[in-house]
């Protein structure tokens, strides 16, 4: 099919000209207000030099930037002044990503992002501009490549294939009233708070007293109005942001969808930037079903995918169901992938609750205190966090767990949310117990498995287990007497 050697589309510098723009936007601004008055001409020239530069560079990146698929193998040659070459075998190909960014948009193409097995932090291969119906064409030449090499290796016959999996599916689909609930519980003002946090790191760099000199006097003029005021403006500061956030979120969930074909899962999302992955089933490491308080008080919650070697920007590969009502999750789940979802667990022993709660009071007077010193005295309405806490520690208590069914593990635990991990045992890489010295009095211990996912794997952690019920489950991995062990790990 491709055994000459393609190139990407033009489009593809401008793409690679933004990119390098943005990820230098700081020094730009460091070389535009960082000098003074009468040297501002070379901060001009200099800010010239470096755009003329980097666009060369990228129209040298585009012209040297190409890949072919030939003998079983995807390669890539690129490299301006170093050539550099990649080979990828097609087994090793996990999952095809998809994406419409706003410039392939505008010009009707597509970024296309294969993961192998690597499990690398970045893309094993990017193509970042390349039509639509190539990109499709690539995809199902992959896909009939991979299961040729498998039929050759298993000897799997077509007979045996079912022509019901030749079909597509359309097992989930996010409706309006979800997408806006999904956005209104997300989580997404914490992202915009960060931001704020990140960019008060540069007061030292840039000279923000220039820059937003009237906004910082009239701040000063805020700060003299009183704690009311203040109160007054942060809420509303707060506002503003959880609505960006619901409109950011609705952007990035809307239309998402997800199709069963061939084996394969075919997730898409988006609106301005739309993104398509391809997942196998068989590369699947685990389930995780995640519930914030809002969505558990609504009833909903979001089921996510572990899966091996996810990379950075296939984020939409961990989302399986964005929003889904608990009461679904189970039909869901079963009738897709092979986990079967339980719904009662071994609880954890009544001693735990109490080491909860000592933690969670712990923790509240670590907050609760240094409020009410400072902020006499309204610092004492932070005392309602001292019940809160204990309620906390309550549901942690209550929604922790565990469950052996055959070869399926499942481990319940919370921190704010609640998550539910459903593990096949083939796919766990390690199962551990350690327990602190507090814990060893009461005969508990944490359990943590692992399994392959991403970079460093995904890790699920359960603290307060009975120690004895903590050998079960480390029996039923090593399939060996474990006392010794254990008892060694707890020390």
């Amino acid at each position: 099919m491709m055994s000459e050697p393609q190139r990407l589309h033009p489009v593809a510098v401008i793409i690679r000209l933004v990119k390098l723009i943005r990820e230098m936007i700081a020094t730009f601004i460091i070389i535009i207000v960082g000098f003074n008055d009468e040297y501002q001409i070379y901060a001009y020239i200099a800010f010239g030099a470096i755009i003329l530069i980097i666009i060369i560079s990228s129209i040298l990146y585009w012209l040297k930037y190409n890949y072919q698929i030939e003998d079983n193998e995807f390669r890539l040659e690129y490299g301006v002044f170093i050539k550099k070459k990649r080979y990828v075998p097609i087994e090793r190909i996990q999952t095809i990503h998809i994406s419409e960014g706003v410039i392939q948009r505008i010009f009707r193409l597509v970024k296309l992002q294969i993961e192998t097995a690597g499990g690398d932090l970045e893309a094993e291969i990017e193509l970042s501009a390349i039509r639509k119906s190539e990109a499709e064409r690539i995809q199902q030449f992959l896909r009939e490549q991979k299961n040729q090499l498998l039929e050759n290796e298993e000897a799997i016959t077509e007979a045996e294939i079912d022509e019901e999996q030749q079909k597509k599916d359309t097992i989930y689909k996010i409706k309006p009233i979800e997408l806006l609930i999904t956005a209104a519980t997300s989580s997404g003002i914490g992202v915009i708070l960060s931001i704020m946090a990140f960019l008060s790191q540069f007061e030292e760099l840039l000279p923000f007293q220039r820059l937003f000199g009237e906004i910082q006097s009239q701040f000063e003029v805020l700060l003299k109005a009183g704690i009311i005021t203040i109160v007054i403006i942060a809420i509303f500061a707060l506002f503003i942001a959880w609505i960006l956030s619901i409109i950011g979120v609705a952007l990035k969930y809307a239309n998402f969808s997800v199709e069963l074909q061939q084996g394969e899962l075919r997730i898409t999302k988006g609106l301005l930037e739309r993104q398509q992955v391809t997942i196998s089933l068989e590369k699947i490491q685990a389930i995780r079903i995640v519930e914030n308080p809002i969505r558990q008080m609504l009833g909903y919650a979001t089921v996510h995918i572990d899966t091996a070697g996810s990379f950075k920007e296939g984020e939409v590969a961990s989302i399986l169901f964005p929003l889904i009502k608990k009461s679904l999750i189970k039909e869901k789940v079963e009738s897709v992938l092979n986990f079967t979802v339980q719904e009662e667990l071994h609880s954890l022993p009544k001693r735990a609750l109490y080491r909860k709660w000592v933690k969670n009071l712990f923790l509240s007077l670590i907050i609760v205190v240094p409020v009410i010193l400072l902020l006499k005295p309204w610092g004492y309405f932070s005392i309602v966090l001292i019940p809160i806490f204990f309620l906390l520690g309550y549901a942690q208590y209550r929604d922790a767990g565990w469950k052996i069914d055959g070869k399926l593990l499942t481990l319940a635990y919370r921190t704010i949310s609640k998550t539910t991990v459903l593990m096949e045992k083939k796919r766990i890489q390690a199962i551990s117990v350690h327990a602190s010295y507090f814990q060893r009095r009461k005969k508990l211990v944490t359990l943590l498995s692992t399994v392959k996912s991403g970079f460093a794997g995904g890790t699920s952690t359960v603290v307060d287990v009975d120690e004895k019920d903590a050998q079960i489950v480390y029996e039923w991995f090593s399939k060996k007497s474990t006392q010794q062990t254990i008892k060694g790990t707890v020390r």
